[in-house]
């Protein structure tokens, strides 16, 4: 009755609608599922000092910020240290994290149409950055990702696109409809990851 409704009144499909946030959810999932594994498996490191967000007296907010370009460059260079092959290409930061980035040097935004969960900021001196909910307020990490499995950090396979099942019979005579996936991930070299934090 409702669909009908939706579907007289304002022309809108309910069917599609619900179509469109199931799959939504489903990728919201799945990234934050992606996002999870890539920053429990990432080291941290005690040569490296966290970047505080308390603002030095006499310096600027800008160019405070602005020195966080200094810490990326030593968390990239602690990956090619470890590796002497490897520079990190990928960034995910935690939502409170994007004020002090704007500030950096090198930070180029994206132009963001639709967020669903983990999204693309932009670019910071060729490292592409990730905007993910799912991380703690101050935290991040970087890592490699290459064009085979011995250049990548981990791997994300998925077998089946996101497709809807077919109708089901409920015993109130109703029918009922669902959307199913099959992938698989896996970690294949913590050492192409690396993660840190900001300071208050």
């Amino acid at each position: 009755m409702a669909a009908f409704q939706a579907k007289t009144d304002y022309g809108f499909s309910l069917a599609d609608g619900l179509a469109e946030q199931a799959v939504g959810q489903l990728s919201y999932e799945i990234d934050t599922e992606i996002v999870n594994m890539l920053f429990e498996a990432a080291p941290t490191t005690d040569t490296i000092a966290s970047f505080s967000k308390t603002q030095p007296v006499g310096v600027a907010l800008s160019e405070h910020y602005a020195a966080f370009a200094a810490k990326i460059e030593e968390y990239k260079m602690s990956i090619y240290r470890k590796t002497n092959k490897f520079v990190p290409n990928f960034m995910v930061v935690a939502s409170d994290l994007m004020p002090i980035l704007s500030f950096v040097p090198g930070f180029q935004a994206a132009s963001v149409n639709e967020v669903n969960g983990p999204y693309f900021a932009g670019s910071l001196n060729g490292i592409k950055v990730f905007v993910s909910p799912s991380l703690k307020a101050g935290h991040f990490f970087l890592g490699v990702n290459g064009d085979d499995l011995m250049t990548s950090a981990a791997v994300y396979a998925p077998y089946m696109a996101i497709v809807p099942t077919q109708l089901l019979g409920t015993p109130d005579g109703g029918m009922a409809q669902g959307f199913s996936t099959w992938y698989a991930k896996a970690l294949l070299n913590k050492n192409l990851l690396i993660a840190g934090k900001i300071v208050d």
